[in-house]
C-alpha cells in the first residue's frame, strides 16, 4: 500500500485533469500499478553491519498493489548505495514484492541519481507495456 495515499491521489487527479494520464494511457493502456518514492529509514534488522556514516538518504518505495515496502540507502556525496536493497512488511504476512517492480524502483532511483535528482516524492505510474514517473521541481539550490 501507498505510505501516502492521499498525496498520491492528489497527484494523480492533477495529471487526469492535465491530459497526462489520458495521453499514457492511450498509447499504453490503463495504469495497473503505482510507487510512490520517498524517504525513509534503515530497517532496524540491517543497521548493524553497515557503515552509515555520512550524508546518507533512504529512499522507500511502496506500491498500491502490495503491502510491502522497498529501500536503499544512498550516500548523498557519492550518489553510492550504502546497503543492499531491502523489502519490508507493511503488513504481517505480506508477499514479497516482485522482482521486477524491485529492479524498477533500483532503476529511478538510479536514474534520479545520474541526474543529480535526489527530490522526493516521486510517483511512478505503470502498466505492462510503459511507465511514466513525476518527480517534484529541482529546488532552488541546484
Amino acid at each position: 500500500m501507498l505510505t501516502n495515499a492521499k498525496l498520491f491521489a492528489d497527484v494523480e487527479e492533477m495529471l487526469r485533469e492535465n491530459g497526462t494520464i489520458a495521453a499514457f494511457e492511450a498509447e499504453h493502456g490503463p495504469i495497473t500499478g503505482r510507487m510512490l518514492i520517498d524517504e525513509g529509514e534503515v530497517p532496524s534488522t540491517l543497521v548493524d553491519g553497515l557503515d552509515l556514516g555520512g550524508d546518507i538518504k533512504v529512499f522507500r518505495g511502496s506500491f498500491d498493489f502490495a503491502k510491502s515496502t522497498v529501500g536503499v540507502a544512498v550516500d548523498m556525496a557519492t550518489g553510492k548505495a550504502k546497503s543492499p536493497i531491502w523489502q519490508e512488511e507493511q503488513k504481517v504476512g505480506a508477499y514479497q514484492v516482485a522482482q521486477e517492480w524491485v529492479d524498477y524502483f533500483a532503476d529511478v532511483v538510479r536514474d534520479c541519481i545520474a541526474e543529480g535528482r535526489y527530490e522526493t516524492p516521486i510517483f511512478a505510474f505503470m502498466n505492462e507495456k510503459g511507465a511514466f514517473e513525476v518527480l517534484p521541481a529541482p529546488s532552488e539550490a541546484e
